[in-house]
């Protein structure tokens, strides 16, 4: 598969090419994409500069997943290993001096729930974990680490569900900014950051069933509800937010594959401004 991809999270919008082969056990993916980077830095004086950079990487990553399903329980484990060839040309301020990197990466990451009813957007009960580790053939003290842990619970409603997720990362910023592996809070995505530390809950609701087809063109299946409030650490400054997401679950086409496609109102509370995303996604 090829295409143009936006990570909100990194504020990064790159040009990609994927290729994965399944066939046999393990799992080969192997991954190439080009694309502008920006993030904000704190100069000597104090004072945030926007970084820019273009950055090119090729990724080579071999997984061994292992999946099983009962009544009572869907279960997903997979752990992998991942080699990736860096290539950085700095477009405005930059301010490390490596232009070029080899990392060596593994992850682990994990998943129980409760088998979902069609009218569940989330699971009612179930955990998930993530784990990563990254360092530099070149740098050794470059490193990048993060882990988070997600709790599903009953929401208030039929149908609804409560989540709540905490996750931290540590990025050794000052030699090069690895890409977050763990999404941040929402509304300061593009800071650089040696160490985060944060909460995320999310209130997910249905409310409407429509069933509406509009010609050949478009089928809605239902309108959902996403609130949210978030708070994170970044190094010794603590920032947070709140809002929601609006959501229309719908096949194009005929589509097999359902498209949610939808829009994010927040409020930055110590940055004291809205923001706003549309949203995007297919379900599998």
């Amino acid at each position: 598969e090829t295409g143009l991809k936006y990570n909100n999270s990194n504020n990064k919008t790159s040009f990609f090419i994927n290729y994965t082969y399944s066939g046999l056990y393990p799992i080969v993916n192997i991954n190439m994409d080009y694309g502008d980077r920006f993030s904000y830095f704190f100069n000597p004086l104090g004072k945030v500069e926007n970084s820019h950079w273009r950055e090119m990487n090729l990724k080579t990553k071999i997984t061994l997943p292992y999946s099983s399903r009962n009544n009572r329980w869907n279960r997903y484990f997979a752990n992998s290993i991942e080699h990736n060839l860096i290539d950085i040309n700095p477009i405005g301020a930059y301010p490390n001096n490596i232009l070029s990197l080899n990392t060596i990466g593994v992850e682990s990451k994990g998943q129980i729930f409760r088998p979902m009813a069609k009218n569940d957007i989330r699971p009612r009960f179930g955990m998930a974990y993530s784990l990563t580790l990254s360092t530099s053939f070149e740098k050794r003290e470059l490193l990048l680490s993060s882990y988070s842990l997600t709790a599903f619970i009953p929401g208030f409603l039929k149908n609804n569900s409560i989540e709540i997720s905490l996750s931290s990362q540590r990025n050794s910023i000052d030699i090069y900014n690895f890409s977050n592996t763990i999404p941040l809070t929402r509304g300061y995505q593009w800071y650089s950051i040696a160490k985060f530390t944060g909460l995320r809950t999310n209130y997910h609701l249905p409310l409407l069933y429509p069933d509406l087809s509009i010609g050949r063109v478009f089928y809605i299946q239902r309108l959902m509800l996403t609130a949210f409030y978030d708070i994170g650490k970044y190094d010794s400054t603590y920032l947070s937010s709140f809002g929601g997401d609006i959501n229309f679950r719908l096949n194009f086409l005929r589509i097999e594959q359902p498209l949610n496609i939808g829009y994010r109102l927040g409020y930055a509370i110590e940055g004291k401004y809205f923001f706003g995303n549309l949203l995007f996604s297919i379900s599998f």
